[in-house]
């Protein structure tokens, strides 16, 4: 994202963050679940865990200081293929090391949420 528009790598990955975690959570349940309490969630119930954590992220993210959208930075619905297609011949072996395989499908659903 940062190689297109003029902001910080790490501030593109927080705009995407609680989008990315929504649709890794299919993938990383139980790991979700595990980390639950670093934001005060004690649940024994993995599903339900593991949703309060993405959630609890998503909340961390916006009191952090990141609202932005991606629309807000300029993005464009007609980028979000250019964008999929330069992850994934430049950010292969982090696409490849999250907790599941995340295909062109799963990086569309976390751009347009994050749109």
């Amino acid at each position: 994202i940062s190689a297109y528009y003029n902001i910080h790598h790490g501030y593109g990955l927080g705009i995407i963050l609680y989008s990315w975690a929504k649709v890794s959570r299919k993938y990383a349940k139980d790991l979700f679940a595990e980390m639950a309490p670093l934001f005060d969630i004690h649940i024994d119930d993995i599903d339900e865990a593991s949703f309060r954590f993405v959630e609890a992220l998503g909340r961390f993210v916006y009191d952090f200081g990141i609202k932005e959208r991606l629309s807000d930075i300029g993005m464009t619905l007609k980028d979000i293929d250019r964008i999929i297609d330069n992850a994934i011949e430049y950010g292969k072996y982090n696409i490849d090391n999250n907790p599941g395989k995340l295909d062109k499908k799963d990086l569309r659903e976390i751009l347009v949420e994050a749109f």
